[in-house]
């Protein structure tokens, strides 16, 4: 095939987080791994493989979908960036990745369980993030300790290499944060009213919409800007990797009353995510206290959102 042809799969079957698939070419069922919470169904898509030196597995919606949206199955998504080192102002790398193996999914909900104000529920597109070094990475925890002298969280004797942050992106079917999404419908060119009352799995399909529902860090590399790197990386994960495509990324976040993170300090905004200005209602934010207890906070909640509709591969 040549780097621009399209071979459409044949027979196509999803058994245990693989698609089996035959080409024209073979009579042998190929498998490729599936990420987990990729969202793709053998009912609702069609399944090709692209020519070249890299072949790619994609999909595609039989109905509704423009010709442009295409969702890569394989390979996964891989990304490198760099963070600065708190002390020395040189660039450290992390890689990232979306996640299929059971061994990465473990890690990255370990550490939601560790530091998210939510807990884990084990939905979602996984993207996880670790440092390119480990010893780049067990200096700066050396540093972070001194900060933190009493830390106990596992994450500051785990060894060095592993998943030390994460996103997850999955859809938001049952919210309907009409403020925040009048900002998307403007985008879009909707007329005021003439969406609000539509059923929320039509505005969530009509809009395009994925939900970032967790970013998580543990805490000896907090402040780094690992979130904002996370954050970044997801909007291309959200568009070309998840099925199906999406033209929007939302993201709602609960902060206690008073504390609501603004500029320099807002890694969503670093991120290139746009916020909402005014706050949402929220209910009281569980916070754990020194002796280990979470007690009841006031809380609101913060919309951002992101245009994916010019991202590049």
């Amino acid at each position: 095939m040549g780097s621009n042809t399209l071979e459409s799969l044949a027979d196509v079957q999803i058994r245990l987080r693989e698609l089996r698939f035959k080409t024209k070419n073979s009579d042998d069922r190929e498998r490729v791994r599936l990420p987990f919470g990729s969202g793709i169904r053998v009912d609702q898509f069609k399944f090709e493989k692209t020519g070249g030196s890299a072949d790619e597995i994609r999909a595609r919606l039989r109905k509704g979908g423009n010709a442009d949206h295409f969702t890569i199955l394989s390979p996964g998504y891989h990304a490198r960036d760099f963070i600065t080192h708190p002390k020395t102002g040189k660039r450290i790398p992390v890689k990232l990745w979306t996640v299929y193996s059971d061994r990465d999914r473990l890690s990255a909900r370990q550490v939601i369980q560790r530091v998210h104000y939510l807990s884990d529920n084990g939905r979602g597109m996984f993207l996880a993030c670790a440092f390119g070094d480990p010893q780049q990475q067990a200096d700066i925890r050396k540093i972070a300790k001194r900060q933190h002298k009493n830390a106990e969280d596992l994450s500051w004797v785990l060894p060095c290499g592993g998943v030390i942050g994460c996103a997850v992106l999955d859809t938001l079917w049952h919210g309907n944060p009409i403020a925040g999404r009048t900002l998307i419908a403007e985008a879009l060119g909707f007329k005021k009213g003439d969406w609000k009352n539509l059923p929320r799995n039509e505005i969530v399909t009509k809009f395009r919409l994925a939900w970032a529902s967790r970013f998580a860090v543990d805490s000896p590399y907090q402040g780094l800007g690992i979130g904002a790197v996370l954050a970044l990386y997801l909007k291309k994960v959200a568009r070309f990797y998840h099925a199906p495509s999406a033209d929007f990324i939302e993201v709602i976040t609960t902060t206690p009353r008073g504390e609501a993170a603004t500029g320099e300090n807002d890694f969503l905004l670093k991120a290139g995510y746009k916020k909402l200005e005014s706050k949402m209602k929220s209910g009281s934010l569980m916070v754990m206290d020194e002796s280990g207890y979470r007690i009841p906070k006031p809380a609101v909640k913060n919309y951002y959102y992101a245009d994916l509709r010019n991202e590049k591969p």
